[in-house]
């Protein structure tokens, strides 16, 4: 919830930016909000999830993070860029209200785990799995492309409007998650 509210600030910070440095700020601090919730969420899903749609669930966050890309994707065809940061400032305060209604986290709340069973196997082996998996998502320059569709499109002359090109790969983004 706290990030949420630091996430909203960031987009605040974009949307009435007197200058370029308060957008570059902005975006420095949605960019951290934004990896942290990565992390954040799917390990609170797992947490609060029953066993048997656990996978689902978990899964399910990558599928609306590619839905909430092709939104964005859509909405910058009929928005300036300004009101699609005071979008994103509208869903994460919409995040902190609804957190408010949400379970805690069960398993961890209570547990008292000791910094020992940080050493276990079990623990760091796929703990450094996960972390190596997004270092590498991270540096594969996909965020990048993803993020200048519109530019490339538009710079390789394609006979297709690039906002529908981008929205395009948006789209095909959200069905090869889901397969």
């Amino acid at each position: 919830m706290f990030v949420s509210t630091i996430y909203t600030l960031g987009w605040l910070a974009i949307a009435y930016a007197p200058s370029i440095l308060v957008i570059y700020l902005g975006r420095i601090i949605s960019g951290l909000c934004a990896g942290i919730c990565a992390v954040a969420v799917p390990t609170y899903i797992v947490e609060i999830a029953p066993t048997e749609i656990r996978g689902l669930l978990t899964s399910g966050f990558q599928v609306a993070f590619s839905v909430g890309v092709f939104l964005i994707i859509g909405l910058g065809t009929l928005l300036r860029w300004s009101w699609l940061a005071i979008a994103g400032a509208v869903l994460t305060t919409s995040a902190v209200c609804l957190m408010v209604i949400m379970p805690g986290i069960p398993r961890l709340a209570g547990s008292g785990i000791q910094n020992r069973e940080f050493l276990n196997p079990t623990f760091y082996k796929p703990l450094g799995f996960a972390v190596l998996l997004m270092v590498f998502q991270q540096t594969s320059g996909v965020n990048s492309i993803m993020s200048y569709t519109v530019d490339i499109f538009g710079s390789i002359g394609s006979s297709v409007d690039p906002h529908i090109a981008s929205a395009i790969v948006a789209a095909v983004q959200i069905a090869g998650t889901i397969v």
